[in-house]
Parts: structure tokens; sequence; C-alpha cells
């Protein structure tokens, strides 16, 4: 067994471009800084990345998208990955991460309370168009 089944499919950075929604330059970007490991390379020299590289690029975006900087994003990275952090960096990012958490966890509620009051809405509609079409109008008389 090669060490490409190993791991599954080996994508290209063009591949992993297109499955992740960023450019190859962003890939490129984020390996430079550290947010992403190191990937393999051929003997030619070609980056090959593992599909565990899907979800460390999603995650960076997704990280970016609610307010996180490059900087913060190395850091969670680099900590997810077992590489040594500074104490006092990873312990502001962390509290960030929480303070974020929180933030999503209300949002995730209110989202909740609003898609349950839409539904008792939609439910008493849909209640008052069944009765008007049983019942005979006094149009139609």
């Amino acid at each position: 067994m090669n060490n490409e089944q190993d791991q599954g499919e080996l994508l290209s950075i063009g591949e992993l471009a297109r499955r992740t929604g960023v450019s190859a330059r962003t890939i490129r970007y984020y390996e430079e800084l550290g947010i992403l490991p190191e990937p393999e390379r051929t003997a030619s020299g070609t980056r090959r990345y593992g599909q565990e590289y899907i979800f460390f690029v999603k995650g960076a975006c997704l990280l970016k998208e609610i307010g996180f900087s490059l900087s913060e994003i190395q850091t969670l990275g680099w900590w997810c990955l077992g590489r040594a952090v500074p104490e006092e960096q990873l312990r502001d990012t962390q509290e960030l991460l929480s303070k974020k958490m929180a933030v999503l966890d209300t949002n995730i509620q209110i989202l909740t309370d609003i898609k349950r009051q839409a539904a008792k809405r939609t439910s008493k509609e849909d209640a008052r168009r069944t009765d008007a079409i049983r019942q005979p109008s006094a149009v139609s008389r």
C-alpha cells in the first residue's frame, strides 16, 4: 500500500482551492504564515495535500469570517496541531475564542427562537387557510 492510499486521495493546490472556495494564493499565504502545516511534496516539489487540509482551510476561513485575525488563527492552528505557542498569546487567543463562542451561542439561541416563532405562525396561517377552504363563503351562496 502506498502513502497516497494510506491517507486517502492527495490533492493538488488547485483541487484544494476548488474544494474550499479559496484561491491557491490564499493557501500558499496561509502556509507562509504557519496557519496551515507544511504539506507533503513530490520529488519535483509539487505540493500534495491530505484530505484534512480541507478542514484546516475551511476552519481558518470560518474563524476569519467571525472576526479572528490571521495571527489569532495561526495561534489556534499551532495549538490544535500540537506546536509550541507562547503561553500569554495562547491564553489571549483562547479567551477571545471563549468570547466569540458565547456570542455565537447567543446568536444560535436567537435564531432558534425566530425559527420556532416562524413555525408557529406558519401553522396558524395554514390552519386558517384550511378552515377557510372547509367553510363555504357567504359570496358563493
